[in-house]
């Protein structure tokens, strides 16, 4: 596991309320890292936030960790 990977893992088991159940996916595109959050249905209210605030929190702290490193995307894909 990368450390960008770790990171953000821990990032999301502190704001979920089922933890085991988020899956993160790391890959890589033609701007840098990406990765595709999938919560359960539970945390994906949580996750986002009011008006999108915590997501877009959590993209502001990725973006300031890879300051000098590639560019790094978040996705949160819908559960099943």
């Amino acid at each position: 596991m990368d450390a960008d990977h770790a990171f953000l893992s821990t990032l999301l088991q502190n704001l979920a309320l089922q933890p085991e159940k988020i899956s993160i996916q790391r890959g890589d595109d033609d701007r840098g890292v990406l990765f595709r959050i999938k919560p359960s249905k539970l945390d994906m209210p949580r996750l986002i936030g009011k008006q999108g605030q915590n997501i877009n929190a959590l993209r502001l702290i990725m973006k300031l960790y890879a300051k000098n490193g590639p560019r790094i995307s978040l996705v949160l894909e819908e559960p099943n």
